[in-house]
């Protein structure tokens, strides 16, 4: 089964308030990110159970509000621009090269963020994971600071039987550069912007 995996970079405001867990921001984002929003019954319905408890903490009266915009009027709205990096399935080669194991760590590290760790919202199969603008910075660093002899030393396709999507040739290793530079670049972009970052496997 393939699976691959995408980075968003959010706003350093759309960051803080899905850390409060705002659920409008949990909706918005979503529908923002994946244009995948069903139609209005099943939206109603897939939001109160994606916010489960915390929906007992909604303003209600805001939900009935006169003067709250039509349906579809709100989604007419100009997206936020946004860097986006799809990795693919390049993903998981990544993680095993930068980390040197094919799982996370328990608990996860911040290094093992392609894979696990971070924040969750759920929502159906896949949900997606946050990082604050802070742990972003810090992690371009890190990526930074890996050196080109790090993909000669561990990419070994003969010891990468567990890695997705495990058929792993010799020549994978220009691809697996390749998306490493892109995500280099992607993540100093967003820690240059202060901006967080969402991530989703698929």
């Amino acid at each position: 089964m393939s699976i691959t995996c995408t980075l968003y970079e959010i706003l350093a405001e759309e960051a803080r308030l899905l850390e409060e867990k705002n659920p409008e921001q949990y909706y918005r984002l979503r529908r923002e990110l994946q244009g995948d929003v069903p139609d209005e019954d099943e939206a109603y319905v897939g939001l109160l159970s994606l916010m489960r408890v915390m929906f007992l903490n909604l303003d209600m009266d805001s939900l009935f509000d006169p003067d709250a915009p039509e349906p579809g009027e709100e989604n007419s709205r100009e997206a936020t621009p946004r860097e986006i990096c799809e990795l693919g399935e390049a993903w998981h080669g990544l993680h095993y090269i930068v980390t040197g194991d094919d799982l996370p760590a328990h608990p996860p590290e911040l290094l093992d963020f392609l894979q696990e760790g971070g924040d969750h919202w759920d929502w159906g199969e896949h949900g997606y994971r946050f990082y604050r603008p802070e742990e972003v910075h810090e992690l371009s660093g890190i990526l930074n600071a890996i050196p080109a002899i790090l993909f000669k030393e561990r990419f070994q396709p003969a010891l990468m039987q567990e890695v997705h999507p495990k058929n792993w040739e010799t020549e994978d290793l220009e691809w697996l550069v390749e998306s490493f530079v892109s995500l280099r670049t992607f993540m100093q972009h967003c820690a240059e912007n202060q901006s967080g970052l969402v991530i989703t496997l698929k």
